[in-house]
């Protein structure tokens, strides 16, 4: 497959990594989004604000929704109640009247999303929607806890599910037909792939063509072409 380094202008894009309390607070992750930290009145309370989607491009907009990141805590730091207040986000009260929480991972020891049990407050601020939970640092706490606006699903995420899909359903594993080819980047010099998933029936020797301006990875055929059957297209945002 076709590899491609990131434009440095789209490096550092919602990505901070600060100190305070002794604890360490970063979004320098992929699907990380913070735009600044600042420590709130009390000791473990925390004002966040987050990045805009493709903040400092031609692209940048008003959506202000998506936070992820990671608190890290020395050793020794346990029993901690912790308070964030994320400043800016977008109006979305009805999310919250509905009982929306954010989501968090603790690692090592949870491997999964689970969601905060902890109150969760908001209000609208002259800067947007602010919502308020609070996260207490157990006994036998992990070394790492990731807060997130919902379920995260990062472009390693996606490309690593890819992979296993290539493993289980690719070349001469012919239960199904499965190819995955790159369409294009995106703006961020990203992989969009595209695949092709079918029966065997009417599958034909000949491929589609390759057209103008997509399918830049010629180490990669095209998909085969198929004879009297219906295509349907679904895309992933």
């Amino acid at each position: 497959m076709a590899t491609k380094v990131l434009p440095a202008e789209f490096e550092g894009r919602g990505k901070i990594n600060v100190n305070v309390d002794g604890i360490e607070i970063s979004s320098c992750f992929d699907s990380g989004n913070l735009d600044r930290v600042e420590p709130g009145q009390a000791q473990f309370e925390y004002n966040l604000w987050t990045a805009p989607d493709c903040v400092g491009t031609s692209h940048e907009n008003g959506n202000r929704t998506w936070f992820h990141f990671n608190v890290k805590f020395p050793q020794g730091n346990i029993n901690k109640r912790m308070r964030f207040h994320i400043r800016n986000m977008n109006k979305q009260s009805k999310l919250y009247q509905q009982r929306m929480v954010p989501m968090f991972r603790a690692v090592p020891g949870k491997a999964n999303w689970e969601r905060l049990r902890e109150i969760v407050n908001w209000e609208v601020g002259e800067e947007g929607l602010i919502l308020t939970f609070e996260y207490t640092v157990p006994t036998s706490h992990s070394h790492k806890v990731y807060f997130a606006f919902c379920y995260p699903f990062s472009y390693s995420d996606c490309q690593k599910k890819l992979c296993d899909l290539d493993q289980k359903y690719g070349l001469g594993k012919r239960t199904l037909y499965y190819h995955r080819e790159l369409l294009c980047y995106s703006l961020d010099g990203r992989r969009i792939d595209l695949l092709t998933i079918s029966s065997l029936k009417g599958i034909k020797e000949s491929r589609e063509p390759r057209l103008e301006g997509l399918f830049p990875d010629m180490d990669t055929p095209r998909t085969h072409s198929f004879r009297g059957k219906k295509a349907g297209f679904f895309m992933d945002m």
